[in-house]
């Protein structure tokens, strides 16, 4: 792959002295920012790594969780900041997992709103929550194309609530 990336960086009229080591740089940096497609979710979380048994109502959050990932539209990174949200039912999960989960999931090539879904069916299916709530806010370096817009912010959001009822339904 290095040969064809050299062969069109000079068909661009780069350098070829200045683009040395560029092709095996390029190819370091996709498979960093693919590394997600070797990992599976059992090998993060499972029942017994990582989730605990919940005897409390309280509402977990997990604020300005960084991470970045790569448009599958424009092969161009995005990034920014995930918020995580969530109300346990039956089971909590250690903190760090959430993190990790997110950085197996943005490190394949996706969009934002696609990434925004994977994290809710992922912590969904692990959790049961009562509640969950995944937003994502991040800059997208493939809107500086043609138009610098680059200070523009995209946020998505997926929620869930577990049909619940506190009280008695019968009269």
């Amino acid at each position: 792959m290095e040969k064809e990336i050299l062969k069109f960086l000079e068909s661009l009229g780069c350098e070829k002295e200045v683009l040395k080591n560029t092709p095996s740089r390029f190819c370091r940096y996709l498979q960093d920012y693919t590394k997600g497609y070797d990992q599976k979710i059992g090998d993060i979380v499972g029942p017994t790594k990582g989730l605990f048994p919940n005897s409390s109502e309280t509402v977990v959050r997990i604020k300005q969780i960084p991470f970045s990932s790569m448009c599958q539209h424009h092969l161009a990174p995005y990034f920014g900041t995930i918020y995580v949200s969530y109300q346990p039912d039956k089971y909590i999960i250690g903190l760090s997992k959430i993190p990790k989960i997110i950085d197996m999931l943005s490190k394949r090539l996706t969009v934002q709103e696609g990434l925004t879904e994977e994290i809710k069916i992922h912590l969904v299916n692990l959790l049961q929550p009562r509640m969950l709530k995944v937003c994502i806010s991040a800059r997208h370096s493939c809107l500086c194309r043609n138009i610098p817009y680059n200070v523009v912010t995209i946020t998505t959001a997926k929620y869930r609530k577990k049909r619940t009822y506190l009280y008695s339904t019968e009269l």
